[in-house]
C-alpha cells in the first residue's frame, strides 16, 4: 500500500450524511503486460477501510473483488446505523494503459457497495 493512492470517500458528496468513515486505497497490480515496450500500471487492486464513529470505533479493511481504475464514486442515501451504500464506476484498465496501448478493450463496470463494519457486499451492474 506504500505506493498506492488514498481516496477520502467521506469528503465526496457532502449533501449525503455519512454513517461510516470510508477510505479507498488504490494499489497498483504488479506483473501485468498491457503496456507496449514499457512498464506501467494496467489496473489497481482496491482496499476499503471502514470505521465507525463510536467512542471505541471498530475499524476494518476489505479487499474489493473488482480491479481496474475507479473513475466515479457516488454516495447513496442510507439511513441504516453503521451502514453506507456507494457506487463505483470502474474501468478495466487505467487511462494511461489505454493511452499507451489503444488495442486494449476497455469495459466499464458500475459496482454497488453496501458497507458495514462486518462485511462489504459488492454487486456489479
Amino acid at each position: 500500500m506504500a505506493y498506492g493512492q488514498r481516496i477520502e470517500l467521506d469528503a465526496l458528496d457532502p449533501a449525503v450524511e455519512k454513517n461510516l468513515l470510508l477510505r479507498l486505497y488504490a494499489v497498483p497490480r504488479a506483473g501485468e503486460q498491457c503496456f507496449v515496450e514499457t512498464q506501467g500500471v494496467c489496473a489497481n487492486t482496491y482496499y476499503l477501510s471502514v470505521s465507525t464513529f463510536d467512542e471505541a470505533p471498530v475499524a476494518v479493511v476489505y479487499r474489493l473483488k473488482h480491479t481496474g481504475e475507479v473513475r466515479v464514486v457516488r454516495w447513496l442515501e442510507d439511513t441504516t446505523v453503521d451502514q453506507a451504500t456507494i457506487t463505483l464506476t470502474m474501468d478495466r484498465y487505467t487511462a494511461l494503459a489505454r493511452q499507451n496501448n489503444p488495442a486494449l478493450e476497455n469495459t466499464t463496470t458500475e459496482l454497488r457497495l453496501v458497507v458495514t463494519p462486518a462485511a462489504v457486499v459488492e454487486a456489479a451492474k
